[in-house]
């Protein structure tokens, strides 16, 4: 008797345990499938975040960038008015600023629920190429505001750029290995426009080449 009431306590701890077991086992399933599905919401959230700085990062260097290229090419330095003329017609073949400003401030907005001091840090980030194309615009008119002006837009770029490279390795670290690894690689290399983009400023460029040319005759000829 004793025997039996034994075996049937047994099995209905057993039972117990195996109903817990079970309880606890799908509860625990159900918070990793929760912390997993929350951790893919992140990361298209940050990876969001980190294409959107990207391209902030690569419209506020390209042009300096490509002005360096183009320099390099000329056989004399070239009049600031040429130079802030150049500058604009590349800007002019750069997407909206405007349209970048919209995503960019969405994709912040959307970091913000799960990371608000990331996205504090993020905020205004994007403001350095609509200042920058404002202010060469109204300096355009007068030499010697436009050769003050286009040696201040290389150093704010240069100054803005650290910080700028800071949060979107951070960025890609949040998102993972690859993309950090993928990242860190891509700002190794140097920043230019694209070569469809340099055949379609080229006659512009020739016809600078041609003035720059002229000009260095005339200056030799006075002398």
């Amino acid at each position: 008797m004793l025997i039996l009431v034994t075996a049937i306590s047994w099995s209905v701890v057993v039972g117990i345990l195996g109903a817990l077991g079970g309880t606890i086992t799908g509860f625990c399933l159900n918070e990793l499938s929760y912390v997993l599905k929350s951790r893919r919401e992140d990361q298209r959230t940050i990876g969001r975040a980190l294409a959107e700085l990207l391209e902030v990062m690569h419209f506020a260097e390209v042009v300096p960038e490509t002005m360096k290229t183009f320099k390099n090419m000329l056989p004399a330095s070239i009049s600031p008015e040429h130079e802030i003329a150049l500058r604009n017609a590349i800007e002019i073949l750069l997407p909206s600023s405007d349209s970048l400003q919209k995503r960019y401030d969405d994709a912040v907005s959307s970091v913000s629920g799960a990371f608000p001091l990331l996205a504090y840090r993020l905020r205004s980030k994007d403001v350095i190429r609509p200042i920058i194309k404002t202010m060469r615009q109204a300096m355009s008119a007068d030499s010697n505001a436009a050769k003050l002006w286009l040696n201040l837009e290389d150093k704010l770029v240069k100054a803005t750029l650290p910080a700028l490279k800071a949060l979107i390795l951070e960025l890609a670290k949040r998102h993972g290995r690859a993309t950090f690894k993928d990242v860190s690689s891509r700002l190794a290399k140097p920043n230019e426009i694209s070569q469809e983009h340099t055949d379609i400023l080229a006659p512009i460029f020739a016809q600078i080449q041609q003035a720059v040319a002229q000009s260095s005759i005339h200056n030799k000829t006075e002398k």
